[in-house]
């Protein structure tokens, strides 16, 4: 059983580390930054290995024992043995609101019982659609928190569930109906000590984005270009190709695949690599150089190469010629490095 759906069977998130030792297993120390120890000790205890629970008596500091009433027999415990810790939704909504990417909801205010609004979601500047953490323990009253918060915002919104499990019966129904998004706070985490990689949250809701979410022409653009650092010039892009077809480009730590059609350099009639893409690949070969013969092309290179010049100033917005004419080279040289495959 995976950490969260574990959390299902442990009533009010509270519990000795013994107890969520017992309910979680070795998923336990990826649960611990979200766990806050109370003042108040528990009263009971569940030692390893014993089917029931003994009951805690505190002498002192230092003299405490748990007491099995039906043998009577008493162990010494230790003082962290007894400390109770909590699962705090408010501190695990701040966490999904971090994983997630949101803003504004770092604090999970309550929104209702078994609901906590965490944050926006901003898929581009202009659009935003509320994140709410639903913690319900039923499908029916999932689904009665789904119906509220659609009432009382009147707008799309996503709804960010405990585990995928909890999608079920009547939840996907209703959350369609209400305009709402289902994402899963299991696959936000990841997998505790396996190859599993966290799924962000546009990618769990992708279908209900596209649904609900019309782009600006402006953002449609933006979300095409490539994620350029402020203050990036054209030295410190390096372009590598993998294939004819598709390169992987490197920006200052931020590294992103691109195809000839992601820059717009694809033929609209056989939808393969245009002119100006075959040029770029070109010059791969050439790590960045191409002159006025090279390829047979003539006059026609000079109009190919300020058309490819156009679109890699377009898609990664850096200042400055990408592509510029050397008197020396007599042709024209790459600002950035490129690099042939292998």
């Amino acid at each position: 059983m995976s950490l969260w759906r574990s959390l299902d069977g442990l009533h009010g998130w509270i519990g000795t580390k013994s107890d969520w030792r017992r309910q979680v297993g070795g998923d336990l120390p990826a649960l611990l930054p979200l766990l806050v120890p109370l003042e108040v000790p528990a009263g009971s205890i569940l030692l390893d290995g014993e089917p029931r629970r003994r009951r805690v008596v505190i002498h002192a500091d230092d003299d405490i024992v748990a007491i099995d009433d039906e043998t009577d027999s008493c162990v010494a415990v230790a003082p962290p043995d007894v400390v109770v810790f909590q699962l705090k939704p408010a501190r695990l909504g701040a966490q999904v609101s971090k994983l997630a990417g949101l803003t504004g909801g770092e604090s999970a205010p309550r929104h209702g019982l078994g609901v906590w609004w965490i944050g926006d979601y901003v898929p581009f500047e202009g659009e935003r659609l509320p994140v709410y953490m639903v913690l319900e323990r039923t499908p029916d009253a999932r689904c009665a928190a789904i119906a509220a918060i659609s009432a009382a915002i009147h707008c799309p919104f996503i709804v960010a569930l405990l585990h995928a499990g909890q999608s079920c019966g009547e939840v996907p129904r209703v959350a369609r109906a209400h305009r709402a998004g289902l994402v899963s706070i299991e696959l936000l985490f990841g997998s505790p000590g396996s190859d599993a990689l966290p799924i962000p949250l546009q990618e769990q809701a992708s279908a209900f984005l596209q649904e609900h979410i019309r782009p600006t022409e402006r953002a449609l653009q933006d979300s095409l270009r490539f994620p350029t650092p402020p203050g990036t010039s054209w030295e410190h892009l390096v372009i590598k190709f993998i294939d004819s077809e598709t390169a992987t480009a490197t920006c200052r730590g931020t590294q992103r695949r691109i195809r000839y059609s992601d820059l717009g350099f694809e033929d609209g009639r056989s939808r393969k690599p245009d002119s100006q893409w075959k040029l770029l690949y070109g010059m791969a070969q050439e790590y960045g150089i191409a002159t006025w013969s090279s390829d047979g092309a003539g006059r026609k290179r000079q109009k190919h190469a300020e058309r490819l010049n156009e679109g890699l100033v377009m898609f990664f917005g850096i200042a400055g010629p990408a592509i510029a004419w050397d008197d020396e080279l007599k042709g024209w040289r790459c600002s950035f490095r490129l690099e042939p495959e292998g």
